[in-house]
């Protein structure tokens, strides 16, 4: 897959309604932990997960930061 087609399936998956409530349902829950008294294996577990959503946020971010980054480049290499 090049970078073009990678960079739109991102924005189409960061842009699509189910899987943001997905995301943000299992995030609230995983936070909800950390307001009641949980043993800590949970917490951890808990933070765990947080920081697992993060990343995959941040990871198809960067798919569509990378198309920006290669259209940079090519109008740097083409003649004008």
């Amino acid at each position: 897959m090049d970078i073009k087609q990678k960079a739109s399936r991102a924005r189409a998956l960061l842009g699509d309604l189910v899987l943001r409530e997905a995301i943000d349902g299992l995030r609230a829950d995983q936070i909800a932990i950390f307001t009641g008294r949980a043993p800590d294996e949970v917490l951890i577990e808990a933070r765990h997960m947080v920081w697992a959503l993060d990343a995959l946020e941040a990871r198809l971010q960067s798919f569509s930061d990378d198309e920006a980054v290669f259209d940079r480049r090519q109008s740097k290499v083409a003649p004008q």
